[in-house]
């Protein structure tokens, strides 16, 4: 359907005539349209035609455009461990889409193209921590760490500094509609009670904290980097909070918690707006 409509476009445009259409005479907005109904490993394809094409193409507001057009599926993650992949499982298709983990790492360990992969074992520590708009959030746990922005279609990664890690328990990685701009939620434990969280701005890496701090522990699932994956449903990330038994050592020594301050979490779910960047239960 879409080269049918292209076709015919090219063919308004050539005057009627069955000749080379001059492309330069489309509209902005009618590229960005005809594009964004293409599958991802086409648009790829577009993207080589030429420089225009990549630079409308590569915007953010672009890819929320052609997710949003996108047929909707149920994905799952599994890892093989007779290979280095890790795999998406299309469960609405029945389908598994193989995505390699492994080009990334070797870049991160400055593998020559001639040397052999690294050993299994380094590559079957690659997780995921979360997904958005086709991009991979992805950590290698060996020492020394490493945390990537993925993108398995064009195969190109942004490493995230180091130093953000110190920021605390990865949460969420979002798309804030406002600015345009790809976001990382992180948890910072203050104390055994009360967590701080940050915004990380994407690539930038610029930060700012939450205010005011919460008291809702963050789950972790992978340790103490990573919590488990949030669920993104009407533009909220959800995910459920982590208990522990410590209700003695809370009994004995409660946090001092002011009246302005957000009370000791009495549900099970935590709720973050991806819109106004603000949490609540």
């Amino acid at each position: 359907m879409v080269v049918s409509w292209w076709s015919s476009i090219r063919y308004k445009f050539a005057g009627g005539k069955s000749k080379k259409a001059d492309f330069a005479c489309l509209p902005d907005d009618v590229i960005i349209d005809i594009l964004s109904r293409l599958p991802a490993d086409h648009l790829l394809q577009c993207q080589r035609v030429c420089k225009k094409w990549r630079l409308l193409t590569s915007t953010a507001s672009f890819a929320q455009l052609q997710v949003r057009r996108g047929a909707p599926v149920i994905l799952g993650c599994y890892f093989d461990y007779s290979n280095p992949y890790c795999f998406y499982l299309n469960v609405a298709m029945n389908v598994a889409t193989k995505l390699s983990l492994l080009q990334p790492i070797r870049r991160f360990l400055n593998l020559d193209e001639g040397e052999p992969n690294p050993p299994r074992h380094i590559v079957e520590n690659c997780h995921l921590l979360s997904s958005c708009d086709g991009l991979i959030l992805a950590i290698r746990r060996r020492r020394p760490l490493y945390v990537f922005l993925y993108n398995p279609i064009t195969q190109e990664e942004i490493a995230i500094p180091p130093e953000l890690l110190d920021l605390g328990r990865i949460c969420g990685l979002y798309f804030h509609p406002v600015t345009k701009e790809y976001r990382m939620l992180c948890a910072f434990a203050l104390n055994n009670h009360f967590f701080r969280y940050y915004i990380v701005n994407l690539p930038t890496f610029s930060y700012r904290a939450l205010s005011p701090d919460f008291c809702c522990r963050p789950p972790s699932a992978l340790g103490i980097y990573i919590a488990s994956k949030a669920t993104l449903v009407n533009g909220n990330l959800h995910w459920m909070v982590e208990h522990r038994e410590e209700s003695n050592r809370l009994e004995k020594h409660p946090p001092k918690v002011r009246k302005d301050d957000h009370q000791p979490c009495a549900n099970s779910i935590l709720r973050f707006n991806i819109d106004t960047e603000v949490l609540d239960t």
